[in-house]
């Protein structure tokens, strides 16, 4: 049910979008480098970034610096609050999960969400992020996807969420997402990359 309310927002606001403006015309030239960026992006298994995500739920709102590492199957987020207090670390990899609190207390899990739901009351997508970080859709079916001028992932509608791809920047020879929102009905996730390692040379999109 979540899912299918989802969806029906995702296209009335396509709707509402389409009223008051005329949608750009995306054409082969777009198509084709968008068909390259996947095919690099994919092969980008190892990437770092560090930078801050906001979660907001109704009346409730946390807000973090994250730090993500990824090497392959395996990965390792950190999440710290103001001045480094409060931090925790999820590490995963094909076989499990584990959630680790500043107190030292550790748990396990099967997905990285159920350890942050259960112990941290965040309901992010991390299985998701993996592919949506990098401006690329995740392997399940995508319901709704749009492409700017240049190629750039911009609009996804994928597992029950809007994800939103405000800008990118420029990381040795690939543009990965700057901004990333994420939404559905009772939550709003924002991450904001403010390092790619190596770090970025200069800006491109909006």
């Amino acid at each position: 049910m979540k899912g299918m309310r989802c969806t029906v927002l995702w296209f009335v606001l396509l709707l509402l979008a389409g009223c008051g403006t005329v949608p750009e015309a995306i054409g082969p030239e777009a198509e084709s480098r968008w068909q390259a960026r996947q095919v690099a992006l994919n092969a980008l298994q190892n990437w770092e970034f560090e930078g801050r995500i906001a979660i907001q739920r109704e009346a409730e709102g946390w807000f973090a610096g994250l730090h993500w590492a990824q090497h392959g199957a395996a990965y390792q987020l950190k999440v710290t609050g103001p001045a480094g207090q409060g931090m925790a670390r999820l590490d995963g990899d094909a076989a499990g999960v584990t959630l680790t609190r500043s107190d030292r207390t550790v748990y396990q899990a099967h997905t990285p969400e159920e350890l942050l739901s259960t112990h941290l009351g965040w309901k992010v997508p991390v299985t998701g992020l993996h592919d949506w970080i990098r401006g690329l859709p995740g392997p399940s079916p995508a319901t709704a996807q749009r492409l700017d001028a240049a190629g750039h992932l911009v609009q996804l509608h994928q597992d029950a969420w809007d994800i939103r791809f405000d800008r990118y920047v420029t990381v040795d020879t690939l543009e990965l997402p700057g901004r990333v929102v994420l939404e559905c009905p009772t939550l709003s996730v924002r991450i904001i990359v403010d390092r790619w390692y190596p770090p970025p040379r200069k800006a491109s999109g909006s």
